[in-house]
């Protein structure tokens, strides 16, 4: 989907409300790797979090797992489903999207023919205020939906981490 295309994230609902989520469309996934987010760039998008489409057949948690080894060569661990939102599919219809959490335990090299050009794991983590105004990120992340879960899935990721710490 071509930026012009891209609608803004609506309805967006948390965990707090999982019974009511819908079958998604696609996933992203906010995957902590260094103390930081994993981005990847898609060459017409720009910058973006790890995620698609949900193929037929599949599970969204496989898809959250393939789409993260297929764009940035993640293998994850720790996945956990954080919200649904409302998003406007190519054909005009509504469709949904599940935002997950993950812990990235091993990177390698994207699969070859993978559609992201670059991979990127800022430090110190990007502000999410940053992120509606950076030209180089992609619409995608530019809605309510980063800005909303990012501090909730940051402290997610805090907890898991203190919760493994040898005391």
């Amino acid at each position: 989907m071509h930026s012009s295309a891209w609608q803004p994230a609506r309805h967006l609902h948390t965990d707090i409300e999982r019974r009511a989520a819908h079958t998604p469309h696609s996933v992203i996934v906010f995957a902590f790797a260094f103390d930081s987010l994993v981005w990847v760039r898609h060459p017409l998008r720009g910058w973006e979090l790890p995620g698609g489409k949900v193929e037929p057949g599949e599970t969204p948690e496989q898809a959250a797992h393939r789409e993260a080894w297929e764009e940035a060569g993640l293998k994850l661990e720790h996945l956990a489903w954080l919200a649904e939102y409302t998003i406007v599919l190519p054909t005009g219809t509504e469709g949904f999207k599940w935002v997950y959490t993950a812990d990235v335990y091993d990177v390698a090299a994207r699969p070859q023919g993978s559609e992201i050009v670059d991979v990127w794991i800022p430090r110190p983590a990007i502000n999410p205020a940053d992120v509606k105004t950076c030209e180089t990120v992609s619409p995608v992340m530019k809605d309510d939906m980063f800005s909303n879960l990012f501090p909730i899935a940051r402290q997610r990721w805090l907890e898991r981490r203190r919760a493994n710490v040898p005391h």
